[in-house]
């Protein structure tokens, strides 16, 4: 590791962060919010234009994901806080957002259509399990 911040450092002026930590993070400039639950080799499978699935290396498990255009789906989404109360997670609810507003591309190739269906599922569920919520501070910038 020493090696490696001795050379980002001169040729980069950077240094590598000293510890991974698991963090949804927003990036205003894509328009995207990417999490990574480890910090490993990975493989990036874009679904459709909202979700790309980000692999482990040997392509068993899901480690990541990023979603895309989310600054407006949060927009659209946000008012259902105030009916769903603290159970109210936005990065499940813009996932169930893009499958309805893309359902009739999607019901176009029924073999594709599973397929699409159960990763959107799958990652869901993922969310779930690692308990991934926004940062605060996007929440009020938002």
């Amino acid at each position: 590791m020493e090696r490696l911040n001795e050379f980002l450092a001169n040729h980069f002026d950077t240094q590598a962060s000293e510890n991974f930590v698991k963090k949804a993070c927003y990036y205003s400039s894509m328009d995207h919010i990417e999490y990574l639950s480890r910090d490993t080799i990975t493989i990036s499978d874009r679904i459709d234009e909202f979700l790309t699935v980000i692999w482990d290396r040997r392509y068993e498990h899901i480690i990541g994901f990023k979603l895309k255009g989310f600054k407006a789906a949060f927009e659209k989404v946000k008012l259902l806080k105030k009916f769903k109360g603290d159970e109210f997670n936005p990065l499940i609810q813009i996932l169930e957002l893009f499958i309805t507003e893309t359902a009739e591309d999607i019901l176009c190739n029924l073999s594709e259509a599973n397929e699409r269906m159960n990763t959107y599922i799958d990652v869901k569920e993922f969310i779930i399990k690692e308990n991934i919520s926004l940062d605060e501070s996007f929440a009020k910038a938002a």
